[in-house]
């Protein structure tokens, strides 16, 4: 039975889509097949003293309650991290492997036997599988110990493939030199937000902004100051929109900002307010202070089946550039414009 359960799980791992899956993957995999009253799967970066995951499972996943990364590598999980070695502690006696705060909080929990395995790739260890008792519940044995050693070794496998698959799909739809979204990734969310904005009525609209006379930009100081200037503006653009709002590199030094649930009023002010956050203060660059400044278009999605988000931005875009004709620094609506 135990032997199946290995096997399912690795099926399922091989098959997991998401990081999220895998991970809740192993760990009710470990509780059915061992089986353990609790079981945690433990991500941490011990350079920073953070935990990045914390997943649980099994039947008593409500008494494994979450704790603070010095807990944590005060006890078992460091322990086995720090010494690669996985490991049985049983209920009967104090374990010298764990701290007087691991130890503690082992006792008010009512936390039995504890069994822990390094989760490690390459020779890194990034975490901790742990399997845990209740008090008065069964001994982890030796041979639970090989089977807990299994699973680890393959969900360190499973965790970094699936790490390696939603890294390359972020770099897709990234733009190296801000960290924003490119044309493409932009346009994935921004799909669906529009059709979001047409299902339920709710308002919708765009910016494009340009910035004014940076080829004067590149050709005055370089390339490298160019490409500091596009790092600088699109953190000031990221600081002046809401978490909501999604701001892309659309080429070049052109950018696009999707604003949902926001009406042309309040986009008139969150236009402005990203004209005067890029251009009210000089951009510090290794040449000293650069004053920017940026053009920018606005439209708002009307009441029209056939609006696409090319159509959207083509508007806004146009608005923008009206925008240069008149010498730039401004905001425009192209509602103001064409109705």
């Amino acid at each position: 039975a135990k032997t199946e359960t290995l096997y399912r799980v690795a099926q399922n791992l091989i098959e997991g889509s998401s990081l999220e899956q895998t991970l809740q993957t192993v760990v009710d995999g470990v509780a059915e097949a061992l089986p353990a009253n609790g079981v945690s799967l433990i991500t941490m970066n011990p350079r920073a003293k953070k935990i990045v995951h914390f997943v649980r499972g099994g039947e008593g996943r409500d008494r494994v309650v979450a704790a603070t990364f010095e807990e944590l590598w005060d006890g078992l999980a460091g322990y086995a991290m720090r010494e690669h070695e996985s490991l049985i502690s049983p209920e009967a006696r104090q374990d010298e492997r764990e701290g007087p705060q691991a130890r503690a909080r082992r006792e008010a929990t009512g936390a039995g036997a504890v069994m822990v395995a390094p989760l490690s790739y390459a020779g890194k260890v990034f975490g901790v599988l742990t399997a845990i008792n209740q008090a008065g519940d069964a001994e982890f044995s030796r041979h639970d110990l090989i089977l807990h050693e299994a699973m680890a070794n393959q969900a360190a496998i499973a965790i970094e493939n699936a790490r390696l698959f939603e890294e390359v799909q972020r770099l897709a739809v990234t733009d190296d030199l801000t960290g924003l979204r490119n044309r493409r990734g932009f346009f994935e969310v921004a799909r669906r937000e529009l059709e979001r904005a047409t299902r339920t009525g709710r308002p919708l609209s765009a910016l494009m902004l340009d910035i004014d006379g940076f080829k004067r930009v590149n050709d005055t100081y370089g390339h490298a100051i160019g490409d500091e200037v596009l790092r600088h503006l699109a953190e000031r653009c990221r600081r002046a929109v809401r978490d909501i709002d999604l701001v892309g590199r659309y080429g070049g030094e052109e950018f696009a900002v999707l604003l949902p649930e926001t009406d042309l009023k309040t986009a008139l002010e969150v236009a402005e307010r990203v004209r005067s956050s890029i251009g009210d203060t000089p951009f510090d660059t290794e040449v000293g202070p650069l004053p920017i400044r940026v053009s920018v278009g606005l439209a708002l999605l009307e009441d029209d089946s056939e609006q696409t988000v090319e159509s959207l931005l083509d508007r806004a875009d146009t608005a923008m550039y009206l925008v240069k004709k008149e010498g730039g620094d401004a905001v425009r609506s192209a509602e103001a414009e064409f109705g």
